[in-house]
């Protein structure tokens, strides 16, 4: 009698229907799902990729790296935006070495894994300029503590089981602040994190749970005695469940940037202009000694339809992603407490305010032409500052035309169409009757043009040989464009076709199939793909992109990533897998 074994359990063989009972009633008696016979090797499949660990990594350096998924076989392939990272495989599953080069960009990138089958979703890869340091286990309480090197650095962490707590011991001077920001929901990590510091005697000093942009906390602490402290962090699970715990798992990993030197908290003014010299005055944390208080952007290397720039002021440790708009960038001036002391702001054009006490309203007037559309927007409580804003237009004498103070955020938007020309007024104001100096705001006044964009909801497609497919992007066309507009899908792999697509005029959104078709010889091939729309006309063009981030919610409670480093990918992968394998005939029983 030979034996049949598995790693958990062993039964005696025999032949023919006794085996199969023997065999079936073991099953019956062992729930574990043992059946003594070793288990088939998993059927080659598309590789899932649900994170990186550690999900940042320094500039110039080669970093050990685990990709987080499934992969069926093992190495798969990556692919990213990044065209200057190298990857190196191991021969264990999952592990990986990533080489940066100084020329790849500092700032969040895109990761695909793919193989012959297919591609994962895309996933997130930071690439830091300071020092990376790694989380070790076991910090579970201060007596455990990880010590910390001086600030600053990136530490990468992750929550790796149910109920984990991250504790690091960190030695401050007095007068030293503190700075501690971690970002996990913000990468797409399913986690709701807070971070704590304490003392020796186990005493909470500080604690922050939000930014008050995202669900991530950041931590800002001010010492008045030397010696050291514990900063703790933990998180719960995201999307909220029924378990009140501290969550963890393979996926739960973060990023927590520590500084005691100087941090940028803002500018004024909050954005910069594209048609000119913005002067920036950096405010923030432990300010840099001899550095001058005016930065001044120049937004001459500023792509043309970039609706954010990446600002690096010299002397301080971090960047600020502000936004760009299309006129001059102004700052309030008071007062301006009602409509005769207006302060008067060009169209388009912005200006950057505050809130400074209850019941403070900010007055601001602007000129415009009968039946101009135009859009009005507040940023505040987007960018982290604690006001509920709210906006109005008035006429010339006072009168309110129209009113908002939620858009598709907790900020206030407004489209209005100009009744008449003249001079009219917009006032913003808080919804609670509350200020301060850190209630700030950035109020945008531009004039509403036609334009076009476009989305799809699915970022892969398989099309197999001698097979047709379909993509189905939705078309936008927004404020009355009226254009002729094509669809083109470019990136193509010889052997595989796909036609162009005109853009009916109506209605202003509609669904539309881009048909693809390849031959039977077709060779195997997995890449990126672009839709580009073009107005034939002007040669206006914008790319078909995926949204990462939604704004979903269940049964009440948020379900979605509304804030993400990147938040629309434009590159779509299309796979051609490999001809099937004819079918082989079953062997005869034994």
């Amino acid at each position: 009698m030979s034996r049949f074994s598995s790693p958990h359990c062993s039964i005696p063989a025999t032949r023919g229907g006794l085996r199969h009972l023997l065999l079936a009633l073991y099953a019956l008696l062992h729930p574990c799902g043992c059946t003594g016979i070793s288990a088939a090797p998993a059927l080659p499949a598309a590789p899932t990729l649900d994170t990186l660990f550690p999900i940042s990594i320094p500039q110039g350096a080669t970093s050990s790296v685990t990709i987080i998924g499934k992969f069926e076989p093992w190495p798969p392939k990556l692919w990213t935006d990044a065209p200057n990272l190298e990857f190196i495989f191991s021969t264990n599953i999952g592990q990986i070495q990533i080489i940066a080069p100084t020329l790849v960009t500092v700032g969040p990138h895109l990761i695909r894994a793919y193989n012959d089958l297919g591609s994962s979703e895309p996933r997130f890869l930071l690439i830091d300029p300071t020092l990376s340091v790694a989380e070790i286990e076991p910090n579970d309480a201060p007596s455990t503590a990880q010590p910390l090197p001086p600030p600053p650095f990136i530490l990468n962490g992750r929550f790796d089981k149910s109920g984990d707590v991250d504790s690091f011991r960190i030695h401050l001077k007095p007068g030293q602040t503190l700075f501690a920001a971690l970002t996990g929901y913000a990468l797409g990590s399913p986690i709701d994190p807070w971070l704590r510091l304490i003392d020796t005697r186990g005493v909470q000093l500080a604690a922050n749970h939000d930014d008050g942009r995202t669900l991530d906390p950041e931590l800002v602490w001010t010492a008045s005695a030397d010696g050291d402290y514990f900063l703790q962090a933990m998180a719960f699970a995201y999307p909220a469940n029924s378990d009140i715990k501290f969550a963890g798992g393979d996926a739960h990993v973060y990023r927590l940037a520590i500084s005691t030197g100087p941090r940028l908290k803002l500018t004024l003014p909050l954005g910069v202009s594209r048609t000119g010299i913005t002067r920036l005055q950096p405010i923030g944390w432990n300010s840099p000694p001899g550095v001058n208080s005016i930065y001044e952007f120049n937004p001459a290397a500023l792509p043309t339809l970039d609706t954010e720039a990446l600002i690096y002021i010299p002397g301080w440790e971090n960047a600020l992603r502000l936004p760009v708009d299309d006129g001059p960038e102004l700052i309030e001036t008071e007062p301006n407490d009602s409509l005769a002391q207006a302060q008067i702001i060009e169209v388009p054009g912005a200006v950057t305010g505050t809130i400074q006490r209850a019941g403070d309203e900010d007055h601001f007037s602007f000129r415009a032409s009968k039946n101009r559309k135009m859009l009005f927007d507040v940023r505040s409580a987007s960018l982290g500052f604690p006001l509920d804003a709210w906006l109005s237009i008035t006429d010339a004498k006072g009168a309110e035309l129209v009113r908002n103070d939620d858009g598709i955020t907790a900020d206030p938007r407004l489209e209005w169409t100009a009744p008449d020309d003249g001079t009219f007024g917009v006032t913003v104001g808080s919804v609670i009757h509350r200020g301060g100096d850190d209630y700030r705001y950035h109020l945008r006044v531009s004039e509403l043009r036609p334009t076009f964009r476009g989305t799809i909801s699915e970022s892969r497609f398989t099309l197999e040989p001698g097979k047709t497919n379909q993509l189905k992007p939705t078309f936008i066309r927004e404020n009355g464009y009226k254009g002729s507009l094509r669809a083109v899908l470019t990136g193509l792999p010889a052997g595989v076709k796909a036609e162009a697509i005109d853009v009916p005029a109506e209605p202003a959104t509609v669904e539309m199939a881009i048909s693809l078709r390849t031959a039977v010889e077709a060779k195997p091939w997995g890449g990126p793909v672009r839709i580009t729309i073009t107005d034939t006309n002007t040669g206006q063009r914008a790319l078909v992109g995926m949204t990462l981030v939604n704004t979903t919610v269940n049964n009440g409670v948020p379900n979605g990533y509304t804030k993400l480093p990147i938040e629309t990918e434009a590159d779509l992968w299309l796979t051609i897998p490999p001809p099937k394998p004819a079918p082989t005939a079953p062997s005869p029983p034994p």
